[in-house]
This record gives C-alpha cells, sequence and structure tokens, in this order.
C-alpha cells in the first residue's frame, strides 16, 4: 500500500540526485556543458526548496531504508495563479502505474485542473500531449513570483 507524505529530511539526498540524474540529458536542460551541469543545477534545486516549494513523497510504510521505501516524488510551489509542479519523478519499476498522478493530488495539483510545470523531459511532454491545462513556464522556476510578476509587466 503506498502512502503520500511530505518529504523528511533523509529523503532529500534521494530527491536531489535522482532530479539531477533525470533532468541531466533533457533538452530542456540547455547549452549548460556536462562539467558544470551538477553544480549549476544543485544550486538552481535548492534554490526553489529553499524559496518555499514543497516536495512530497510516495512510500510505502513501515520501510525503514531511505532510499527503498520511497516510489517516487513531486515538487511543488503556491502562490501563483495557479499550481505549479516544478518536477516528479518515479522509479522506474513503477512508472505508468498512476503514482505520478496520485502523487500530484496528495500536493494538491489536479491534472485535470491548470497548472503551471517548469522543469520538462521527454516523458512529461508525451505524458502531457494535447493537455492545454499543462502550461509550461520555465521562467517561473527563474524567480520569486514577485520577480515572475514584474518581469511580465515589463
Amino acid at each position: 500500500m503506498i502512502s503520500f507524505r511530505p518529504a523528511e529530511s533523509r529523503d532529500m539526498p534521494f530527491v536531489m540526485s535522482s532530479w539531477l540524474k533525470s533532468f541531466k540529458t533533457s533538452n530542456a536542460a540547455g547549452l549548460l556543458p556536462f562539467n558544470l551541469y551538477y553544480d549549476a543545477y544543485r544550486l538552481a534545486i535548492q534554490q526553489l526548496l529553499d524559496r518555499g516549494s514543497v516536495v512530497y513523497v510516495a512510500y510505502v510504510p513501515g520501510e525503514d531504508e531511505a532510499k527503498s521505501d520511497i516510489y517516487g516524488w513531486a515538487c511543488v510551489e503556491r502562490g501563483f495563479d495557479k499550481p505549479l509542479v516544478h518536477y516528479v519523478y518515479v522509479k522506474q519499476p513503477y512508472r505508468r502505474l498512476g503514482v505520478a498522478k496520485a502523487l500530484l493530488r496528495a500536493a494538491g495539483v489536479h491534472v485535470s485542473q491548470p497548472f503551471f510545470y517548469t522543469y520538462r523531459t521527454p516523458i512529461v511532454a508525451e505524458l502531457l500531449r494535447g493537455r492545454r491545462q499543462a502550461v509550461w513556464m520555465p521562467v517561473l522556476a527563474r524567480s520569486r513570483k514577485a520577480e515572475a510578476d514584474e518581469s511580465e509587466a515589463g
């Protein structure tokens, strides 16, 4: 039985490493050379977390090992016109079983309702194809809410 909860400090090394590894070969990672990738994106992700993004994990209750009990996780942020999803990661064996949608629901994001997302990978593009309620807005990962509002106005 899978349960959902906000991430704990013991979960964060797995969240960070899986985010970095799974995003590294995405075209959306831009022109950043591989030798700079980990340092730059580790800092960028940490800034998202520090500004109030919340990570929710799908886990198996009763398991004690930090990595083994996590099926996946979702990083979301509030304070925008629509829910903002930065990243969703599900371990390979549990993909296409509804874990990602359940994680998002646990985080208060309903995929049938409008939402923004900032990090794009090939699987995300495939899963969201034709869903007009999901709007890719990477600029929202680059600045806080007030800064994003100023850039739209200016």
